[in-house]
């Protein structure tokens, strides 16, 4: 994880015009009245997680 990318692409959102209608961008997806960036995905369970120590 990378904290200031982080800060600096919420910064850029911030900034950003929302689209005026549903697009991707560069960095995510955006729409009227929202930005939406994925941050830092998920690496998953794996088939080597044993069903009892999931969390679901």
């Amino acid at each position: 994880m990378n904290i200031a990318r982080h800060i600096a692409l919420i910064d850029e959102l911030c900034f950003r015009p929302f689209p005026a209608e549903h697009d991707p961008s560069d960095v995510g997806i955006g729409g009227p009245g929202y930005h939406v960036a994925e941050l830092e995905g998920s690496r998953g369970c794996g088939a080597a997680t044993p069903r009892s120590a999931r969390r679901w």
